[in-house]
């Protein structure tokens, strides 16, 4: 307790920082989007690596403004890689890598109402990490009109489907996060959320 305040067990924990060793994935199962990284996606005919991140900011019209203007908006990225940091008790948080447009000339609306992302030669951001629960999925569809352009596309979650037992504990701590007791198949209809053993950061 500090200055009669609760601070719970968590966020002790969390405010302990990271172990030193963390692992990276190629593929996860996030409020049922699956998601792919841009460099496994490379090797597939399927497209899982495009992200949405909706964010509200505030701005302010001058430097004597002292009431800022809450707005939304819009972050579209793509997903270069997946981190899991852990901590002390089997916490565990799932980070995402993107490449990330939100504004600027990489955006724009056609005639008929359809947002428009440009990624060719994109400089990576300065903040490119995002907590994984806080993301949708959308799909860019090439403009075959435009060179370099993409229609974005928005998409629905997909059903989980949840079987027993569960092997992981440490894993089954973080469910509402990811699930990995999907299964997999040669369609990709169904697919395991973390096939690889995944690889270990060290810091």
């Amino acid at each position: 307790m500090a200055d009669g305040v609760d601070i719970s067990k968590d966020l002790k924990l969390l405010a302990r920082g990271p172990n030193n060793v963390g692992r990276t994935y190629q593929k996860i199962l996030v409020n049922g989007f699956r998601f792919h990284t841009r460099q496994l996606e490379s090797q597939r005919k399927t497209q899982n690596s495009g992200v949405l991140v909706n964010a509200t900011t505030s701005s302010f019209s001058s430097t004597k403004d002292n009431n800022p203007i809450l707005s939304d908006l819009a972050y579209y990225g793509i997903l270069t890689n997946i981190l899991e940091l852990n901590y002390t008790e089997g916490r565990t948080v799932t980070l995402f890598e993107c490449d990330w447009i939100s504004k600027g000339k990489r955006l724009k609306q056609d005639e008929d109402g359809f947002t428009l992302a440009n990624f060719k030669n994109v400089k990576p951001h300065p903040e490119p990490y995002v907590i994984a629960t806080q993301v949708s999925q959308v799909f860019y569809v090439e403009d075959p009109l435009a060179e370099g352009w993409s229609v974005v596309v928005a998409t629905s979650p997909r059903n989980e489907f949840m079987m027993d037992p569960v092997c992981d504990i440490e894993m089954y701590l973080q469910s509402t996060i990811t699930s990995t007791t999907q299964m997999d198949n040669e369609n990709e209809d169904i697919r395991w959320v973390r096939e690889d053993d995944g690889d270990e950061i060290l810091h």
